[in-house]
């Protein structure tokens, strides 16, 4: 990605420990570099404001908010000369992408990155994360792996299988497709 002349928002998609989280910071790091305002967003950490760590508690109505949540720091910042913002989204529902995008009063270009990753990949990864809790266990892992609903998920705009790939190769490849 050479130049950003717009609004650009990144809504980033994927399984538990499928590096969403990672994918955002790194993004909005590169576009910094390349001296553009950015911001990145974590979902996960707008749940845990609403709702706190355990996640057995949290409803529909604490993943609302947190989408709500992201929205509106969003467009608090685009309205700051920010020019791209990549959120790492708490699931790949298409609900959660279709709650921010409606609070946006903004214009922004969006785009949809999913990211996937195998059980025993993900296992890994969350097994060298100290901040996890309950999906540090892999029968939980496995189980919220398990859970969800692939067709549920929007057409993304990239697609990437994240196994066997370190942070920076993700992040490289994304970055070109954008």
């Amino acid at each position: 990605m050479s130049t950003l002349n717009n609004n650009r928002l990144i809504l980033i998609s994927g399984a538990i420990a499928s590096g969403k989280t990672t994918l955002a910071s790194r993004l909005a790091a590169r576009a910094r570099a390349s001296s553009v305002p950015a911001a990145s967003i974590d979902m996960d950490e707008l749940i845990n404001v609403a709702a706190g760590r355990d996640w057995s508690r949290i409803t529909n109505t604490d993943r609302r908010l947190a989408s709500e949540l992201a929205a509106e720091i969003a467009q608090w910042l685009f309205a700051r000369d920010y020019r791209f913002i990549a959120i790492a989204g708490s699931t790949v529902s298409s609900r959660e992408w279709q709650q921010v995008l409606n609070r946006f009063r903004l214009t922004a270009r969006s785009t949809r990155v999913l990211l996937r990753v195998s059980v025993a990949e993900a296992v890994q990864r969350a097994r060298q994360d100290q901040t996890r809790v309950a999906t540090r266990r892999p029968a939980v892992l496995a189980q919220l792996h398990a859970a969800i609903d692939w067709s549920d998920v929007p057409e993304p705009d990239i697609e990437l299988d994240t196994d066997g790939l370190g942070q920076d190769e993700v992040a490289d490849t994304v970055w070109r497709k954008l």
